[in-house]
């Protein structure tokens, strides 16, 4: 998981936040939190395509007065929302929003990453009313018109924007490591409202999502990058109730009341401690925000992506509990479906890019701060 700072743009008033209060974990507001203040500082992206795909007219969120983030009839240059209800028959919604101009065969990931995490989280949050569209990706997406959003917005749950841009091609060699692009949270809720993500990004180069396409591995990595664009990250564990992930590497170590997570690896029989990848080092991006391999193998949220199924377990599904989500394990899968990581697996070209993505941006996620 890749997390970039954001710094909104000056002389912006304060606008409101409303909303159902989020189903279960509410922290108060003197809950934990890791995460910077929004306004206290920037990061560029270190990953920028060197080009974009042209932007072409295309529909946008919505139109003024601010209405919730949805397909709208207004147009302008530079992204689309393909957003949809839930489709998992919850009450949580995440919204797509399309930045540049790709291929659409693409968009079917999305689309498919989009419907099955709805059917896992399922509990409504707060809603963000009237956010000023400059906060909502910022810099994250370069060499692509700002303009395309509306002057302010409403966000119901989240809102992930996703270009499929040209960045530095594909690298095939041990010593032709290349990008494959980045994932991060931009802005996320306060604590006294939930810390959930509010906007994300995700950027992925054409060039390896062909490849990708090709061994059959793309709908697994698009499942995982939105997972950490959920909030599944080091950088987040801290601004949540429940500190669970916060103590690498046993998840529980430094929850106060434990995790809903490790209980569950423990009710599945599995040996020892759930533990979080350790290996590396704080803000390399793998460090505390993935699964130990070692223990969970090809499990969709360990640092590698196999050959086998990656199964996306009922482990994961509690984490997300433990972030204070309301989830759905109706659609787990069964852990015998984990493989152990194959020899030679991390030096995959996939896993590689893999690697090359998370190194991208380490910087903490803001809080967006502009509520009454």
């Amino acid at each position: 998981m890749l997390i970039r700072s954001v710094c909104p743009l000056a002389g912006v008033s304060p606008e409101k936040i409303t909303g159902q209060a989020a189903r279960r974990r509410l922290p108060t507001s003197g809950a934990a939190s890791s995460a910077s203040d929004v306004g206290s500082g920037s990061d560029s992206l270190s990953a920028a395509p060197t080009a974009a795909p042209t932007a072409s007219p295309t529909t946008v969120l919505s139109s003024l007065p601010p209405t919730a983030v949805s397909s709208g009839t207004s147009s302008a240059a530079g992204a689309s929302s393909s957003s949809s209800p839930p489709q998992g028959g919850g009450k949580f919604a995440i919204q797509l929003v399309k930045v540049g101009d790709s291929d659409a065969a693409y968009d079917a990931y999305m689309e498919r990453a989009k419907a099955r995490w709805e059917a896992i989280i399922v509990g409504d949050v707060v809603d963000i009313v009237g956010m000023p569209s400059e906060f909502a990706f910022l810099d994250f997406f370069t060499d692509v018109p700002q303009t395309p959003l509306p002057r302010v917005m409403n966000v119901d749950d989240i809102v992930i924007g996703y270009q499929f841009a040209t960045i530095d091609g594909l690298g095939n060699t041990a010593t032709q490591l290349n990008t494959l692009g980045a994932t991060a949270v931009i802005q996320t809720r306060p604590a006294d409202i939930g810390s959930f993500p509010i906007t994300a990004g995700m950027l992925f180069d054409v060039a390896d999502i062909d490849l990708m396409i090709q061994e059959g591995l793309f709908d697994v990595v698009v499942m995982h990058e939105m997972g950490h664009a959920l909030g599944f990250s080091s950088d987040m564990w801290p601004a949540y109730a429940s500190q669970c992930g916060t103590s690498c590497a046993v998840f529980d170590a430094g929850a106060p009341n434990g995790c809903v997570a490790s209980q569950t690896y423990k009710d599945l029989g599995l040996p020892g401690e759930l533990t979080l990848q350790s290996s590396g080092t704080a803000g390399d991006g793998s460090y505390c925000a993935h699964w130990d391999e070692a223990t969970l193998g090809d499990e969709l949220m360990t640092p590698v992506i196999g050959t086998g199924a990656n199964p996306l377990t009922a482990i994961t599904i509690a984490a997300f509990e433990d972030c204070g989500y309301e989830v759905s394990y109706a659609t787990a899968e069964d852990i015998a479906l984990i493989s152990p990581v194959a020899a030679g697996a991390k030096q995959s070209p996939v896993n590689r890019a893999l690697r090359q993505r998370r190194r991208a941006l380490t910087a903490p996620p803001r809080v967006f701060r502009n509520a009454v």
